[in-house]
């Protein structure tokens, strides 16, 4: 609660910047330089497509699991559709 004038407050609600609204963080002594106590490290990853001869429109490739980004989050895959342009 802030008080903006005489008799007028103000009062707002957001999400905490340290632990994104889980309620937990890793102490900045803990953190290590990679991550910065985000538990997950961002690195490019290459996927190699094989599209087989005689695949048809709207067929896809699936990689299983491959799209996991946060630490809480279940495993997502990453899907290819066949388009034929």
């Amino acid at each position: 609660m802030e008080q903006v004038a005489p008799g007028m407050f103000s009062q707002s609600v957001t999400t905490c910047r340290d632990c994104n609204g889980t309620g937990e963080s890793v102490p900045y002594d803990k953190r290590c330089t990679e991550c910065n106590g985000a538990k997950v490290v961002r690195k490019p990853t290459r996927l190699n497509v094989n599209v087989e001869k005689g695949m048809r429109p709207g067929q896809t490739i699936t990689f299983p699991g491959q799209a996991h980004e946060e630490v809480r989050s279940p495993f997502v895959h990453i899907i290819f559709r066949v388009l034929i342009t």
